[in-house]
């Protein structure tokens, strides 16, 4: 018995299911981590496409920022601004610049960017519903007012 639980574990929390198949288990629905890095590569160059040289990249989750740090350089991306838990304690992008907003709802990206207009919606292209899909990608060529002073205004947690 404690066999059988071992590999149903084991299958759960590691990436031992192929991605292109992950969508037709319910790996996700049990473990919903197990499928928020998937495609983070796909993801990158999707925001690099949409990627204006001078823009700040503006995430709205830190798991949006981190996979734009991590693969975002070799696709000729900066550094990415996020403002969720910790990441947001790393600043502001500056002055005024103009951003790629990605992932922040209507609503939000009218918060600071009236502005603002869709670019594009990332897909995954492997039929896994995680937070990333069909996320929005914003332009956003002038922001309401400096970063700065609607930075703390921006602030997620959770």
């Amino acid at each position: 018995m404690i066999g059988v639980g071992f590999i149903a574990a084991a299958v759960i929390t590691l990436p031992l299911v192929p991605v292109t198949a992950l969508h037709d288990t319910p790996i996700v629905a049990v473990n919903y981590d197990a499928g928020e890095t998937v495609a983070w590569p796909a993801f990158v160059q999707q925001i690099a496409a949409a990627y204006r040289p001078g823009e700040a990249v503006l995430t709205s989750n830190y798991g949006e920022a981190g996979a734009v740090d991590h693969y975002g350089h070799a696709d000729g991306l900066p550094s990415a601004y996020s403002v969720h838990n910790a990441y947001w304690y790393w600043g502001p992008p500056p002055g005024s610049a103009p951003a790629l907003a990605v992932g922040f709802s209507t609503a939000q990206v009218a918060r600071f960017c009236p502005g603002a207009t869709l670019t594009a919606h990332l897909n995954n292209h492997l039929q896994i519903n995680d937070h990333e899909q069909h996320a929005p990608l914003w332009t956003c060529p002038r922001p309401a007012a400096p970063w700065a002073s609607l930075w703390r205004s921006l602030r997620v947690l959770g």
